[in-house]
């Protein structure tokens, strides 16, 4: 077996086997949503005295990412 045969196969069987699960990291989710929240919040600010368009599309775009968030965590 050829050394780039070897490390093919070595690749293939670390892919095949999978990866460890990785635990979530619930601790500072809080603190991620808030300042998530707060960083949109300030954009649109920002941002939206000068793109009014842009205010309703992150509106609707943070609706549809909250859904999405809602659909999988039930």
């Amino acid at each position: 077996m050829t050394s780039a045969r070897a490390i093919e196969y070595r690749i293939t069987r670390q892919l095949t086997e999978g990866a460890p699960q990785r635990q979530p990291r619930t601790r500072h989710r809080l603190a991620e949503q808030l300042i998530a929240i707060t960083a949109i919040a300030s954009g649109l600010l920002l941002f939206g005295s000068y793109f009014p368009e842009l205010v309703v599309a992150g509106i609707a775009g943070s609706a549809v990412w909250a859904m999405g968030g809602a659909s999988r965590s039930a």
